[in-house]
């Protein structure tokens, strides 16, 4: 069976918009919020762990397509890597075309299989009540130093919450 650890969402700024963490000892879930200092230096640690790692695959595609003449795309796909695993845990990512990256820490056993599970939260979930709801702002960076990373906007919706918690809920 597989365990999940935390799961969260970042915006094309470098903000973390949702994030919780589930702690199996006490059986609550810590969410990220503005006076969670310890649940926001996590969220920075782990976007700066994917965004490095896009970066150096994204470089390193380019640098081996540059030396292939066969490749003619004006817009070569970018590296799209979605899983980084470590001795303890397994970090599962998910990207959108408008610049949302999921994250899913799980344990070793995940294997593969969260990409499935990944795909439906950003599609059934986030898009139903997120994504599609007119109350929700298009954009959580609204200031321009809140576009560099600097952002405390959060997603605020009870639905999302409750399905994503019903969703998850036998994972964690």
């Amino acid at each position: 069976m597989v365990k999940v650890y935390s799961f969260w969402i970042f915006d094309k700024h470098c903000n973390c918009i949702y994030g919780f963490e589930y702690d199996s000892i006490k059986q609550k879930v810590h969410k990220v919020e503005t006076d969670n200092h310890d649940m926001i230096a996590k969220s920075k640690i782990l976007y700066g762990l994917v965004f490095s790692l896009t970066s150096l695959t994204t470089r390193y595609y380019y640098s081996n397509k540059i030396t292939n003449e066969s490749d003619d795309s004006l817009f070569p796909q970018k590296s799209n890597f979605r899983k980084i695993t470590t001795g303890l845990y397994t970090v599962h990512t998910f990207k959108t075309e408008t610049g949302l990256i999921f994250a899913l820490l799980a344990d070793l056993e995940s294997g593969d299989s969260m990409d499935i599970e990944l795909q439906y939260i950003y599609r059934q979930i986030y898009m139903n009540n997120v994504g599609l709801n007119p109350l929700a702002p298009l954009d959580y960076a609204e200031t321009e130093t809140e576009a560099k990373g600097k952002g405390f906007r959060q997603i605020k919706n009870d639905n999302f919450d409750k399905e994503l918690y019903n969703f998850l809920e036998p994972l964690l």
